[in-house]
Order: C-alpha cells, then structure tokens, then sequence
C-alpha cells in the first residue's frame, strides 16, 4: 500500500464507518467488488489498529473478519452470475437483531 493511500486513511475507528460508505458495492455486485470492499476494510482497521490505540483490540477483530469475507467473496469470483456472492448481514439486519 502506497504511503498516499495510507496517509488518506482514517486514524480513529469512530471515524472508520463514515469514511467506509461511500466505497460501499451494490447488492448486485459481482464477487470481484465485494472481495475489494473488505479487502478495503481489513486495510481500513489494520491501519487504525497501529493509530487508535484505544481501540487497538477491536480493530484489529474487525480487520480479522474483513480478511475472512474478503476471502469468502473472492472462492467463487470466476463462477458466473449464477453464483453471485452473497454478502453477510451486518449485526443491525439479522432477525435475532434486539431494537432500541
């Protein structure tokens, strides 16, 4: 990763998700798109897991899973569209989700 880019990353986690969204693929994208998304990620929280301190911990977590998808998302990127990939649900979409 080039120092530029490094450079351009947010160094606090509370400042991860806003700076996330704008870089977030479509339902309907290819596998090849989400694979990027969380290699962004895992990028994103390993950057921040060396800058915020105070959140060292779940960074690094959060760049653990963001490895893990990407992974997933990139097994079938050559299958077809019959085999589009799936992304997980985010802790705010699950059925088991507890409303505030």
């Amino acid at each position: 990763m080039s120092t530029t880019r490094r450079s351009r990353l947010p160094d606090q986690l509370a400042d991860a998700h806003a700076w996330l969204i704008p870089h977030y693929p479509y339902d309907s994208s290819s596998r090849e798109a989400w694979r990027e998304w969380y290699e962004l990620q895992a990028e994103v929280f390993s950057h921040i897991a060396e800058t915020d301190k105070d959140h060292h911990y779940e960074a690094v977590a959060l760049a653990g899973i963001s490895r893990r998808h990407a992974e997933q998302a990139g097994a079938g990127a050559n299958a077809g569209p019959e085999n589009r990939f799936t992304p997980p649900p985010t802790a705010n979409t699950t059925p088991d989700a507890v409303s505030d």
